[in-house]
């Protein structure tokens, strides 16, 4: 096989809002998310190869599919890469590897990420242009209209753009404020924080579908959980802005208590972990995603880092560096 092009794309960390991007919430009262992109990434190859069909191979999975004419199914195997041959009419006899430098259902926008790459190496492939944003919306609508997902489109934005974003979102329509942040905070918050997988979390979007019907049926306790988000997640933003660290680890914590009022099943596998992190050197806790599982970011007190990670990974958590990641998606001809 021949490698002909690689493409990689960032992952995403949801500092606050990370629900609000779901467009009923976002059409209602309008959403706001501040995320950030983290150098853990989805790679995308693409190989000439001689065969008669499209292959994806996807490491993540152990799985391998080939399409063989444009009538796609969707069978629960690889749907969303799949989905993305289909909107981007790519049917060519090559072979698309795809591999994530973190587990599947980590809570960090994996699958989002790969999509991202997905449709770039596309486009590379095709010698078109990279626009970022149109990456962002078509990786979107794989999940959302392809794929009947209640998702919303923060994660695209974060893998396409990289950066730390404060996204306004008013039903479809998304608005994107870059977060300049000085480069001493920025430092500080790559030597303070961590993050820590601790199994896979379930589908998200079945969680997202529970908040949506409570908070559509007025249930005060959800709208007044989403509300009060929204307003850590603006002035968090403000705070980074600042650089004033310390409120920033204090909403972090008042984002995660308010989260766990969304749905009981949200700090599923996570509250030992949040227990022993806090008594251990972290200062703050922030549940990453849609919860029940998958990866909690830490941000540990000052020269504590060293103890946090080391009582994290005896109780089985898996302790990964957080860099942000500023360029974005990539690709490359090879």
């Amino acid at each position: 096989m021949k490698l002909i092009v690689k493409a990689r794309a960032p992952s995403r960390v949801d500092f606050a809002g990370g629900t609000l991007d779901i467009p009923s919430f976002a059409r209602n009262e309008g959403g706001v998310t501040l995320n950030c992109a983290v150098a853990k990434y989805g790679h995308v190859k693409i190989y000439g190869k001689n065969v008669d069909s499209t292959i994806i191979n996807s490491l993540d999975y152990n799985c391998k599919v080939s399409i063989k004419s444009k009538r796609i199914v969707y069978d629960g195997k690889l749907d969303l890469l799949k989905a993305a041959l289909k909107r981007a009419n790519f049917f060519e006899n090559v072979e698309i590897v795809t591999k994530h430098d973190m587990p599947p259902h980590s809570r960090l926008g994996t699958s989002s990420s790969i999509g991202v790459a997905f449709l770039a190496a596309i486009a590379q492939f095709r010698n078109e242009k990279i626009n970022k944003i149109k990456i962002a919306d078509l990786a979107t609508e794989l999940e959302t209209e392809e794929l009947k997902m209640r998702n919303g489109p923060q994660d695209q934005y974060a893998s396409a753009l990289g950066g730390i974003n404060f996204l306004k979102f008013n039903g479809k329509s998304v608005k994107v404020k870059k977060v300049k942040v000085k480069q001493d905070i920025i430092s500080k918050l790559e030597k303070n924080l961590l993050l820590c997988y601790v199994g896979q979390a379930q589908v998200s979007g079945d969680m997202n579908g529970r908040i949506v019907g409570k908070y559509l049926r007025g249930n005060e306790k959800i709208t007044n959980a989403l509300r009060n988000i929204k307003e850590i997640t603006v002035d968090m933003q403000k705070q980074l802005i600042k650089g004033n660290t310390e409120e920033f680890a204090y909403l972090l914590n008042e984002e995660r208590l308010n989260r766990e009022k969304l749905d009981e099943d949200i700090a599923s596998g996570l509250k030992k972990f949040i227990n022993v992190g806090l008594k251990n050197g972290a200062v703050a806790a922030k549940i990453l995603g849609a919860g029940g599982g998958g990866t909690i970011l830490f941000y540990a007190a000052d020269n504590q880092l060293s103890k946090l990670t080391n009582v994290l990974r005896n109780i089985n958590g898996r302790v990964y560096n957080f860099k942000f990641d500023f360029e974005g998606v990539k690709t490359w001809r090879v």
